[in-house]
């Protein structure tokens, strides 16, 4: 974990996976900086040297912090992944995807996240006055993105999956939940899944993130380690959530529907 501050000093780089949710002990082309002052910080992440986000973060001053609330904001502000004190967090951000050159302006504020633009390479805006849509092909799936904008805000978002005729929506009205809550299910997970002795004894901890779908029916499926290079570890923890109980699906206008997750999993040292 990185709980310092460095304000006052040259700004930080920290290494990272591809997807920015693990860091690395070595030199990856993935990589953070962190230019930190008293009030917050300005933040730039380089995917092989391009710039991908850019971002002025007020109200955070250690790296830790910083990478949970970027964190949150990168993986759609999903509310597994929120923390109390981000409530009093404000940030503007400019995030690049970098596979098919879509420039994202928009802003964090009043513990409410807004689209004021969406640009793509050709330099076509696609948000007049807060409102409007934006449809493309996730370049490494056979999948196609679809999202609404209103005032601001996602009003819709789904994908849709043609090879499992199936619709993922990331936009309901409840997100998809194990029963018994979130809290339970992860202290499931804690017990059941080994973690490796050697990274016990050299004192390591650990976060992990696994995606995958949980279905109309609740059913749990589509596994898939969130990082370029994963491990036996992920593939035992993966192992383990496939034999577990399914969930509550999400729903959207009163009927179940079908969603993606991303499921962060920190084993920690006693």
């Amino acid at each position: 974990m990185c709980h310092y501050n460095v304000y006052g000093q040259d700004p930080v780089k920290v290494y990272f996976e591809e997807s920015f949710q693990i860091v690395e002990n070595k030199p990856t082309s993935y990589y953070r900086l962190y230019d930190i002052n008293k009030s917050g910080a300005s933040i730039k992440d380089y995917s092989e040297n391009i710039i991908e986000l850019e971002a002025r973060i007020n109200g955070l001053t250690d790296v830790d912090s910083l990478n949970k609330f970027i964190w949150f904001i990168r993986n759609g502000q999903n509310k597994m992944n929120f923390e109390e004190y981000f409530k009093y967090v404000t940030g503007e951000f400019s995030l690049t995807d970098t596979k098919n050159k879509t420039v994202y302006q928009t802003e964090f504020k009043n513990n409410e996240y807004k689209y004021l633009q969406i640009t793509d390479a050709d330099g076509k805006n696609y948000l007049t006055d807060g409102n409007g849509d934006y449809n493309y092909k996730i370049s490494n799936r056979n999948e196609y993105f679809h999202r609404v904008f209103k005032d601001y805000k996602v009003h819709e978002s789904f994908i849709l999956v043609p090879s499992q005729q199936d619709t993922l929506y990331s936009k309901v009205d409840k997100f998809a939940m194990p029963y018994g809550g979130y809290q339970k299910f992860y202290s499931k997970i804690i017990k059941t899944v080994k973690y490796p002795v050697l990274k016990q004894l050299a004192g390591q901890e650990e976060r992990i993130y696994i995606q995958f779908t949980v279905d109309k029916t609740g059913t749990l499926k589509d596994f898939e380690a969130m990082t370029e290079t994963p491990s036996r570890f992920h593939s035992k923890t993966i192992k383990k959530l496939a034999k577990l109980n399914p969930w509550k699906p999400a729903e959207l206008e009163g009927r179940p529907v079908s969603s993606r997750f991303i499921l962060p999993v920190t084993f920690k040292l006693n």
